[in-house]
């Protein structure tokens, strides 16, 4: 089954699955700060209703982006495991993962009025269902962001997703030397919709278009293109210390093709996507002083990762 799901076609097939887990933030205490029980039931309906209309609509969008084809349509529907008030798990095709789940929860959080924690975990399809389903739960705990619906996202290769494996994962990616990161977790879902924007990827009259083409074309070319820049990056602050990786992240932007030149190249320019990177970072003060940065360049390079990887 997850095999189907991933979108295999033939044996020798290599694309991913993804694993999609939300949950509502302080659920509990918008429900308990209830005076009636007819007011815990018209939540409650609002908040079901709510997520289910909104999955619907962002089918019919993907649908329609496929031009009724139903190919990732209907695996996204084989999928479903459940889609019950504001608990939500969902296997998809790894390359529609990210875009589906900004689609959906940006949607469900205008529509509900109630934010959402998503972990998105991108593994084999022979991985053991029961430990990638532990380890999307840790991820997606891990993601909350206060008063924002908040995505993380990690892409296993080889080792084998856990809860516990998670952990590991997200401390080896953080700095423990003043609490500077390159990884935040907690992506705010307005952030990773930009970033599809910068790469060229999500459009607003059909965020769906791009993903779809590249899968049906199987343009693995097309994503390493976007791909790359962050890989770069990655590579060189997972061995350095992480001012000297600022300081690269500096010189790389500054090194950056003209805009123009790299937008007609390959559709985005890197100097704009690094420009943005540094943007969505995080400067944590106390006493006026600088007690932490973290910028999400593992973050970013996971989303895309996973976009590569349904390929």
């Amino acid at each position: 089954a997850m095999e189907a799901i991933a979108g295999y076609k033939k044996v020798d097939d290599t694309k991913y699955v993804a694993f999609v887990k939300a949950d509502g933030n302080n659920a509990g205490k918008i429900f308990g700060y209830t005076a009636t029980f007819s007011e815990y039931v018209d939540k409650s309906f609002r908040l079901d209703y709510g997520v289910k209309k909104r999955f619907y609509e962002t089918l019919r969008e993907l649908l329609k982006a496929e031009n009724g084809k139903k190919d990732l349509t209907s695996r996204v529907l084989v999928g479903v495991l459940y889609l019950g008030g504001d608990d939500i798990m969902l296997m998809m095709p790894s390359v529609i993962a990210v875009p589906f789940a900004v689609k959906m929860f940006d949607g469900i959080e205008k529509e509900t009025g109630f934010t959402f924690k998503v972990g998105v975990i991108s593994v084999k399809p022979d991985h053991p269902v029961q430990f990638a389903y532990k380890a999307v739960n840790e991820l997606m705990e891990s993601s909350k962001l206060e008063g924002k619906s908040s995505l993380g996202c990690l892409v296993f290769t080889s080792t084998l997703a856990t809860d516990g494996v998670v952990k590991a994962e997200l401390d080896k990616y953080r700095e423990s030397e003043g609490h500077n990161s390159y990884l935040v977790v907690s992506n705010d879902i307005e952030n990773v919709k930009k970033l599809l924007q910068k790469v060229g990827l999500w459009q607003e009259e059909n965020a769906f278009k791009k993903f779809v083409e590249i899968y049906c074309n199987g343009d693995k070319k097309k994503v390493r293109d976007i791909i790359r820049p962050l890989e770069d990056l990655t590579n060189y602050a997972y061995t350095h210390k992480f001012y000297d990786a600022l300081a690269y992240i500096l010189r790389y932007k500054a090194r950056s093709k003209g805009s123009e030149e790299d937008k007609k190249e390959k559709g985005f320019s890197d100097y704009d996507l690094v420009s943005f990177l540094l943007s969505s970072g995080y400067i944590n003060k106390k006493d006026g002083n600088i007690e932490s940065i973290l910028i999400p360049l593992y973050d970013y390079y996971f989303i895309l990762k996973t976009i590569r990887v349904g390929v």
